[in-house]
């Protein structure tokens, strides 16, 4: 739902919702992309049970979604917190996918300083169903309304 391909149309939206300009997100996303490959590449354990590797890095299922998109839910999930519930719902994933997503690409925003270095986990979350949080972003409304011809992310 909220794509780069889609979201970057609206410049404004895109400030209110990721809470920087398509620039910054721009050079975020190069800097962003090149840490990603390197953190990956050094991986020698398993996400799941952190087992060693059985397969090269790269090998496996690849993601059915574009880093860059992922990043942007990333972003919009550090801003806006709502819950991973709310987020697959936005997204039309899994809450669990959408967990997963965000703790494959957050620790690795850490390293730069355009993104806010506070984050926490386990910090309350500010949205517990979809309809407050379109209350307080309603440009997420219209967004789906033009994605609704693309399907999911």
């Amino acid at each position: 739902m909220l794509t780069y391909k889609t979201i970057s149309l609206f410049p404004q939206t895109f400030v209110r919702l990721i809470g920087m300009t398509i620039l910054e997100f721009d050079h975020l996303d190069v800097a962003f992309e090149k840490a990603y490959r390197e953190k990956q590449s050094k991986r020698n354990k398993t996400l799941r049970g952190q087992r060693p590797r059985l397969r090269k890095v790269g090998g496996g299922r690849p993601s059915k979604y574009e880093l860059r998109d992922r990043l942007i839910l990333t972003l919009f999930w550090m801003k806006a917190r709502p819950t991973y519930k709310v987020l697959g719902e936005l997204y039309n994933i899994n809450r669990a996918t959408a967990s997963s997503i965000i703790k494959e690409i957050a620790p690795v925003l850490h390293k730069f300083q355009a993104v806010d270095s506070n984050y926490d986990e386990y910090q309350p979350k500010r949205f517990y169903s979809k309809q407050s949080l379109l209350v307080v972003y309603p440009e997420i409304g219209k967004l789906r309304e033009l994605n609704t011809k693309g399907g999911k992310m």
